[in-house]
C-alpha cells in the first residue's frame, strides 16, 4: 500500500495575503508542509496544486512536483478542496494506482509527523473513507447561542439551556490541517466530512487552524511555549 501527499496552494488568500509562501518562523509555509510530507516514508510523491508560477517555483525548489498550473476556475475561495484533489487525479490518471492520498494544507505549522502517522494507521485499520483532524470544542455546541434581531441571546438549542455542560456530548470542529483518504473515495467524490469519516482528536493547544492574524500569533505563541519545554 502506497500513498501520495497533495498540497493545495492557491495565490489569492485574502485575510492573510500570500499566506502560503509567507514565512512562519523563518520558513515559507508551503516549504514546511512539503518538508513534512517528504519526511514521511509512506508518501511516494508530494504534489502541489497551485495557480501561481511563484508558488510553483518555490515548491519545486523544495522538492515537490508541480505537474501543471491549476485553472482559474478552480482557484477561487469558493472551490471545495475535494474538487482540487479530483482535478489532479483527472489530469494524472496514473495516480489512481496509489491506495491513499493525503491533502495537507500548506499553512499548518503545528502539524507533526506523528499526527499523519496516526492518521494513516487509523485509515488502514478502520472502515472509514477519510481520517481528519478534529478540534475538541471548549464548550459543546449544544450550549451555543447567537444574537437575535433585538440584540438579545437566542439559543441555537433552547432545549439545552438548563443542561449541565458535563452532561452534553463532546463536539468537534474541523481543524483544517489534513484530509487523509482512500484514493477511491477522492475519485468518487465522497464528502470529506460525513458518516464515512473518522477523526483524530486534538485540543486547541495542539493545533491551530490559521485563518487570520490572531490565529497566526496564537500558533507562534504555542510553538514558542512548546520549544521552551514550559508546556
Amino acid at each position: 500500500m502506497t500513498s501520495i501527499a497533495i498540497i493545495p496552494a492557491r495565490s489569492g488568500s485574502k485575510r492573510i495575503p500570500q499566506k502560503n509562501i509567507l514565512e512562519f518562523n523563518g520558513v515559507p509555509n508551503i516549504v514546511r508542509a512539503i518538508n513534512l510530507a517528504k519526511d514521511l516514508e509512506f508518501f511516494e510523491r508530494v504534489i502541489v496544486s497551485t495557480d501561481s508560477v511563484k508558488i510553483a517555483e518555490i515548491a519545486i525548489s523544495a522538492g515537490a512536483e508541480v505537474p501543471f498550473l491549476r485553472s482559474k476556475e478552480l482557484s477561487d475561495d469558493l472551490t471545495p478542496t475535494i474538487q482540487v484533489v479530483q482535478d489532479i487525479f483527472k489530469r494524472i490518471p496514473d495516480l489512481s494506482k496509489y491506495s491513499e492520498a493525503c491533502c495537507i494544507y500548506p499553512v499548518t505549522p503545528m502539524l507533526k509527523k506523528e499526527h499523519l502517522q496516526s492518521a494513516i494507521s487509523q485509515l488502514r485499520s478502520g472502515k472509514a473513507d477519510y481520517v481528519v483532524a478534529g478540534l475538541v470544542d471548549k464548550t459543546s455546541v449544544y450550549r451555543h447561542f447567537e444574537i437575535g434581531a433585538d440584540g438579545r441571546i437566542k439559543f441555537i438549542f433552547p432545549e439545552h439551556v438548563s443542561t449541565r455542560t458535563q452532561d452534553l456530548p463532546k463536539t468537534f470542529s474541523d481543524a483544517g490541517q489534513f484530509y487523509f483518504g482512500k484514493t477511491s473515495a477522492w475519485i468518487q467524490g465522497i464528502p470529506l466530512l460525513s458518516n464515512q469519516t473518522q477523526i483524530i482528536e486534538f485540543s486547541n493547544t495542539e493545533l491551530v487552524d490559521i485563518d487570520n492574524w490572531d490565529d497566526w500569533k496564537l500558533a507562534e505563541s504555542l510553538i514558542s511555549l512548546q520549544e521552551r519545554d514550559d508546556w
